[in-house]
């Protein structure tokens, strides 16, 4: 049996994204090790760390502790995880490949496989350089570049990403819509369901009727960039427009600083780690999702298929899935009066969910689909 190492910086990259990849790997008789960070674990509570080493134990998973850094790490740190890496994978004949996750975790993983001879797959959740992007992220392409003639197999999630793909010396590149999520069981729920869920959950969180909510799930930080809403709903000035942020991050007293300086701290709402998004999601009016990059913007697309329309960034994976008016609208979102005007749009003509959206473009991004795709990759390397 053929071994397989998934690496990833961060283990909630290995939660939020690759447990299907998992059990893909073990239905085609792979055994399956996972090399991340579970002591500096990312955007995700202790108890959901907690669980992911619990599940990774009951599926029979083999986990490593690999200390990544912080951010892009140091060079000592960096140096000390290809170390880490490089004793694993040690026995080239035991490896099929390496699957890399993160930026940091790609390089550095992609390094330590190819010197020890084993074979090397990485999945882009949005390379950092992208057209119409801060001229400074394209410093990146060059590494990515060279990294490119050490990459066996590249997976790209996003439109923007396939194009730039074209310019890798990478022979082998592979197209999943997204990660996949499950959206037919979603868009089956009904009316009535959703409108319970939504009265239960707005009473729950002391919401009054004619509260028109705004939404974001993510990390609080300025990649993600709450801070604009904030500043758009002290131009808008409506004691009746509450900003629920469902997350954990840096930016945590920044924002409720914001807040109270704007007049505004009883209409954010920093609600934390949150296990009942979707119930979130019918509590709400509109998601916003002002971040400065997206590989494709999961958070957003699990919104809209919830329902939400969804103001989002524009030049980002985003475009892939809010392709007109009913799904909602791309703009500039460092400009505070370009969110401002977007939001207030919004709130004058709301539109009853679902529109004019198309079932069958929605339900491409299916976990069925994009776990059939995944299989196809896999299948290449046993």
């Amino acid at each position: 049996m053929k071994k397989v190492l998934i690496v990833a910086a961060k283990a909630n990259m290995i939660r939020q994204f690759n447990q299907h990849n998992i059990l893909i790997l073990q239905e085609l008789g792979f055994e399956v090790h996972v090399g991340t960070n579970f002591k500096e674990f990312g955007s995700m509570d202790n108890q959901e760390n907690d669980k992911l080493i619990q599940w990774l134990k009951e599926h029979d998973v083999t986990s490593h502790q690999i200390d990544f850094g912080r951010k892009l790490g140091s060079f000592k740190a960096n140096f000390v995880v290809i170390k880490q890496l490089r004793a694993i994978m040690k026995d080239k004949n035991e490896w099929a490949f390496m699957h890399a996750h993160s930026p940091i975790g790609s390089v550095l993983g992609r390094i330590a496989a190819k010197s020890q001879g084993v074979k090397t797959m990485y999945t882009s959740h949005g390379f950092h350089f992208f057209k119409g992007g801060p001229k400074k992220n394209w410093l990146v392409f060059p590494i990515e570049w060279l990294l490119g003639f050490i990459t066996d197999q590249l997976i790209v999630i996003n439109s923007n990403d396939l194009k730039i793909a074209d310019y890798l010396p990478i022979e082998n590149v592979e197209y999943i819509p997204s990660v996949g999520i499950d959206v037919k069981k979603m868009m089956a729920i009904t009316s009535e369901e959703r409108a319970s869920m939504r009265n239960e959950k707005r009473a729950e969180l002391g919401l009054k009727p004619d509260d028109f909510v705004l939404l974001h799930v993510g990390e609080l930080s300025n990649l993600k960039n709450q801070r604009i809403v904030i500043e758009a709903m002290g131009k808008i000035n409506n004691p009746n427009l509450k900003f629920m942020i469902a997350g954990v991050g840096p930016n945590h007293d920044e924002y409720l600083a914001l807040a109270k300086e704007l007049g505004l701290e009883n209409q954010l709402k920093l609600l934390g780690y949150r296990n009942d998004i979707q119930a979130l999601h019918f509590a709400a009016d509109l998601f916003v999702f002002p971040s400065r990059r997206e590989g494709f913007g999961l958070g957003g697309f699990e919104a809209l298929v919830d329902g939400l329309k969804v103001i989002g960034t524009k030049n980002t994976g985003m475009k892939d899935f809010i392709i007109g008016p009913a799904y909602g609208e791309l703009i500039d979102t460092t400009n505070v009066d370009a969110v401002t005007n977007a939001i207030a749009t919004v709130m004058a003509h709301p539109e009853k969910p679902g529109v004019g959206m198309d079932k069958n473009f929605i339900e491409t991004f299916d976990s069925s689909n994009v776990d059939r795709i995944m299989k196809s990759i896999y299948s290449k390397f046993k």
